[in-house]
């Protein structure tokens, strides 16, 4: 695996550390820039950009990557909030200072490299390589991001652009470390209330999201096929052979007998592995059958349901989309 480059140093200590983690999740996940990009609904320049220091990634972008990635959601979101937070202020604090550029500039250099010596103390399982940074692209494929040129270029590429920003002329600065012209100062809660205040939010909702799942699967005991006793576990690369096979005239693939369970986006099991099966069987590609509900599993299901006119279509498997895989 190559060694990331450098990020940009215009990069405050708030967005090196977001990037860096996700670096780490990236490292760790052992996908390349193309799968996440079919896992997820951003765009393999999009996470070019994101991955080194050129955009800031929305907190959706970060949510899905540690998803796939089985990072700590909360956390992450947490360290999102923190880096948008020291974005907007270094923005409102070069809105307020004088038109002289240079000392503004000078200043706000001053402070990074001021603030970044103990940012190694902040940062959780991160290695200093990841800190060093820089492009990595996964089974030799090349980032496009070596020259100023590509870097103009790319705003253009993203699947998920945030709507308002321009380039200003400088390719090798982010552009969420520019400088906007005219922008008026938002009113802020305190930085410490903010963050308690982000994190239990972040809290909340990742309890909120583990509860419906718990209410929204069935029980599924005695369902799975003898080949599928043991616990499921998603690994990067790992696939899965299907068995097709009919018993009291209806269509099993040999990892789950499952009629109701429902599944959709993020959900993982045996039960996905036997859905993805069912689906590939019948023309509609899943790409890998790994046992990942992903976009692309859930664009075929949207696929399969538009062409069986007593589904409705909206990308989940339930009892009767079950019942017509399993015809």
């Amino acid at each position: 695996m190559a060694p990331w480059k450098a990020l940009p140093a215009s990069l405050d200590p708030h967005g090196r550390h977001l990037v860096a983690q996700l670096r780490a999740l990236k490292d760790r996940s052992g996908l390349s820039l193309s799968a996440i990009e079919r896992r997820t609904t951003y765009s393999r320049s999009s996470w070019e950009r994101y991955l080194n220091g050129k955009k800031f990634p929305p907190a959706d972008a970060v949510k899905e990557l540690a998803q796939i990635a089985q990072g700590d959601v909360p956390r992450l979101l947490a360290m999102h909030s923190l880096a948008e937070e020291a974005w907007a202020r270094r923005r409102e604090t070069a809105t307020q200072a004088p038109s002289g550029g240079g000392t503004a500039a000078g200043g706000t250099a001053g402070t990074v490299a001021e603030v970044a010596g103990n940012e190694g103390n902040d940062v959780e399982n991160v290695s200093e390589v990841a800190l060093a940074g820089g492009e990595l692209e996964s089974n030799g494929e090349p980032s496009g991001e070596d020259h100023p040129s590509d870097a103009v270029a790319a705003g253009d590429g993203g699947a998920h652009e945030a709507p308002g920003e321009r380039p200003l002329g400088r390719p090798t600065r982010p552009r969420w470390a520019r400088t906007p012209t005219q922008r008026r100062p938002r009113e802020r809660l305190p930085f410490p209330q903010a963050l308690t205040i982000t994190a239990l939010t972040a809290a909340l909702t990742a309890a909120g999201i583990v509860t419906a799942l718990r209410l929204l699967e069935p029980s599924d005991t005695g369902t799975r096929s003898a080949g599928s006793d043991q616990e499921f576990t998603l690994e990067p690369g790992r696939t899965h052979g299907c068995t097709l096979h009919r018993r009291d005239g209806r269509l099993y693939a040999g990892h789950s007998r499952t009629t109701d369970t429902v599944l959709f986006q993020i959900k993982t099991g045996w039960e996905v592995v036997e859905a993805q099966c069912l689906l590939d069987h019948r023309g509609y590609s899943v790409g890998d059958i790994d046992g990942a509900y992903d976009a692309r599993t859930a664009r075929a299901v949207k696929r399969f349901q538009e062409d069986a006119p007593e589904l409705a279509v909206d990308g989940l498997v339930g009892p009767h989309t079950w019942e017509v895989l399993r015809r």
